[in-house]
């Protein structure tokens, strides 16, 4: 882009080149126009006299798009693109409205009350929507402003109002907070909605209520309106991903697992759900490689994944490091996609199964990279999964110790990827179940979940799954074995499964302390811990898994316990 001007008393011309990557600030209608569609579909949703519309709707809809310009909605995930962050609005108020056409708000009113306040609710949808991501250009972008003649005339304001200036370039804020752009939206609210608009939402305090928690980010508290919101932000994040059956347009290929794959990875990282360079870290950068822990990124990206709406996303970690090794992502480790690693820092060590992927492949930009682990990380050769279990610790009646690669802030889980390895001794050695034990009748009856226990709901969760054969005993994939002491329910993997696949919006951690709050679990005798060591044996290797010890079989299986698993054994601590 270039600015032009002549000279006055010659015709020679001067051009001054625009900022790289710099893109001019725009009209309302210059940004509107080319979504007309998107605004008349919101028009025919809302079902208002146009007048209403011109009032309420419409200069909402204006001043976003004159507030966002051409940002995008993302790093390097979901609308990246510039006017990610508008398309992405505005694909979200059309499908919130789209559903909301099909629900009587709010549920279990009285009728009159249901159509007095069904054009105040719809316009409750509208709104929390449009400002779900107004905080991101506050919080997590900086915005340099440049005058018509090229000039930098300083960083972007958002709460003082809309650009003011010719040009602008963004770049996403390094080391984000990502939850702060929900607690910066209502400081902006004004700069979007008119007056009338929010006085109407405050004329209704049920109505008020759920809107202000939307607004907030509390989609959970915020009831049916947050549950709107939440489904239309999935529904246009996986669109763009290409995430569901009939996202993409007619004729587009459909993307490749292998480019989800590194998408998904690229935005855990960038999110800091999966920590870099640290002890307890799920991956570490030596010179052009990154090593990452390959269970546990296994783990994290499938369940980001199936979050977003992508299908067909394979379960069997062996069949997510194929398609990456396959497609010649990773490093290989001669045939295979696993390594054997120690990664050492000045006071710890830790050896760890791990993929191997060039750093460039992540992150095409070297600054977004991170920076280089200062310690070393060397290859172990295939001898060293032969190394035996301790059973019986040395000081048995000393504190436990921290172990190489545990991480202190979250008790309970080993990280590292030991569950890939206790999972490919059970796979060379399972064999078919054997047929259930008859120990009589249920020695304790348990009472209803409680709807507000989330140790309760998951235990139901957990006694349905078992009892109606979704949930495995004793198999490859199992999170409850069957030992001679009882049921072991592997932890923290059991409750990480129960969140995923529940749809609860409770954090795993909450649930497990509000498990533990049962008592329904034996205690280690010697150290008396929640959580108990158990070996896992094979032929070729060792290794131990952690998890609750339950000696009343009946509290999960009416009586019915196979019997025990030949591979596990608890270790007393």
């Amino acid at each position: 882009m270039f600015w032009v001007r002549k000279r006055r008393g010659s015709q020679a011309k001067t051009t001054v080149e625009a900022p790289p990557n710099a893109l001019p600030v725009l009209q309302a209608d210059e940004l509107l126009t080319p979504r007309d569609r998107a605004v008349q579909a919101i028009k025919r949703l809302v079902s208002v006299p146009d007048a209403h519309f011109n009032e309420l709707y419409r200069p909402a809809l204006e001043q976003f798009a004159v507030f966002v310009q051409q940002l995008p909605a993302s790093e390097a995930h979901h609308h990246a693109r510039p006017g990610g962050l508008l398309d992405h609005t505005l694909e979200m108020v059309t499908g919130a409205l789209s559903i909301r056409r099909g629900k009587l708000l709010p549920s279990g009113a009285e009728p009159e009350d249901i159509a007095a306040q069904a054009d105040l609710w719809t316009y409750a949808v509208f709104s929390a929507c449009l400002l779900h991501d107004l905080g991101k250009p506050a919080t997590d972008l900086h915005v340099e402003l440049f005058d018509a003649r090229c000039r930098p005339v300083g960083l972007w304001r958002p709460w003082e109002g809309p650009m003011s200036a010719r040009w602008y370039t963004a770049r996403f804020v390094r080391q984000r907070d990502y939850e702060l752009h929900a607690v910066a939206a209502p400081h902006l609210t004004h700069r979007i909605l008119p007056s009338v608009g929010i006085a109407w939402l405050w004329s209704e305090r049920g109505v008020l209520g759920s809107w202000l928690k939307a607004v907030h980010g509390d989609l959970a508290g915020a009831g049916e309106l947050g549950g709107l919101v939440a489904e239309a932000d999935r529904a246009s994040t996986a669109a763009d991903l290409g995430a569901g059956p009939g996202a993409r347009f007619p004729g587009a290929a459909s993307v490749p697992l292998h480019e989800k794959l590194l998408t998904g990875l690229r935005a855990l990282f960038d999110r800091g759900d999966l920590p870099v360079n640290r002890r307890g870290a799920a991956a570490w950068r030596m010179g052009d490689d990154l090593w990452i822990v390959s269970k546990r990124c296994a783990d994290a990206l499938r369940e980001h994944l199936q979050r977003e709406g992508h299908q067909g996303i394979p379960t069997d970690n062996r069949r997510l490091f194929d398609e990456l090794q396959q497609r010649g992502v990773l490093i290989p480790n001669g045939e295979k996609a696993i390594w054997k690693a120690q990664i050492a820092a000045d006071d710890w060590t830790v050896t760890l199964t791990m993929l191997r992927l060039p750093t460039n492949r992540l992150w095409s930009d070297p600054h977004l990279m991170p920076d280089a682990f200062s310690g070393t990380i060397m290859p172990v050769q295939e001898e060293a999964e032969e190394s035996p279990v301790s059973v019986t610790p040395p000081n048995a009646g000393a504190p436990a110790a921290p172990q190489s690669g545990t991480d202190p802030g979250r008790p309970g889980e080993r990280i590292g990827d030991l569950a890939a390895l206790t999972l490919d001794v059970l796979q060379s050695l399972a064999e078919p179940p054997a047929p259930a034990v008859n120990f009589g009748e249920p020695k304790s009856a348990m009472p209803p979940a409680s709807p507000d226990d989330p140790g309760e709901q998951f235990l139901a969760w957990l006694r349905q799954g078992l009892r109606d054969g979704s949930l495995s005993m004793n198999t490859v994939q199992s999170r409850v074995h069957s030992v001679p002491e009882g049921l072991f329910v592997v932890s923290p993997g059991i409750f990480k499964d129960y969140v995923s696949k529940s749809g609860t919006q409770t954090e795993w951690g909450a649930v497990q302390k509000r498990f533990q709050k049962l008592r329904l679990h034996t205690k280690t005798p010697v150290r008396e811990e929640n959580v108990w060591k158990c070996a896992v044996t094979g032929a070729r290797r060792r290794s131990t898994i952690r998890g609750y010890l339950l000696t009343d079989p009946a509290v999960l299986l009416d009586g019915q316990l196979p019997p025990p698993n030949p591979h596990l054994a608890l270790i007393e601590v």
